[in-house]
């Protein structure tokens, strides 16, 4: 279905105010809110995408310079300018995930980094871990398709992207 705007701009406040506006992470400015006819549809059927444009933002942990001795560079409280970006507007859902299971993307290397694809040869991964477990939602659980995937690697979160055409998202 597609996504209000209303829902998007709550999602996206939702992610202002845990990246810290209210908590220990610092903000120095809003993003702006976007343009909601700048949005991309998944030609896979996945997440929408909206794009949030470039802007500083106040990156680190107040705690980080109180509690240690000696902060650690990348902890310290310190601006960093982020150039716009497009992200997808909600999590991977099992069924999302289950479209990449079923194009065999478990045992086509072409989707993993090297050292994914040797992790999971490695460790014989051929599932998400909680992909059958009921408590988690797993996505091998019939009416489970709407909950977000979860028991996933950084690894198979990688291929998984690779496979749909996007990356992961970095810190900053």
């Amino acid at each position: 279905r597609q996504r209000t705007a209303a829902e998007i701009f709550g999602q996206l406040d939702a992610l202002r105010f845990a990246a810290g506006e209210g908590g220990r992470w610092l903000a120095e400015r809003q993003i702006a809110q976007p343009d909601i006819t700048q949005c991309l549809q998944d030609p896979f059927g996945g997440a929408p995408m909206v794009y949030i444009p470039s802007g500083s933002f106040r990156m680190g942990d107040e705690s980080a310079v109180t509690s240690t001795l000696i902060a650690i560079a990348w902890q310290t409280p310190h601006s960093v300018l982020l150039g716009g970006f497009w992200i997808d507007t909600r999590e991977i859902s099992n069924l999302d995930f289950a479209q990449f299971i079923a194009d065999s993307g478990y045992s086509r290397p072409e989707f993993w980094h090297p050292l994914g694809w040797d992790w999971r040869v490695s460790y014989s991964v051929t599932l998400p871990n909680a992909w059958s477990n009921a408590p988690d939602h797993g996505g091998g659980i019939p009416g489970n398709e709407q909950f977000p995937v979860t028991g996933v690697s950084w690894w198979e979160a990688d291929a998984y992207a690779r496979w749909a055409g996007k990356r992961l998202p970095t810190e900053a």
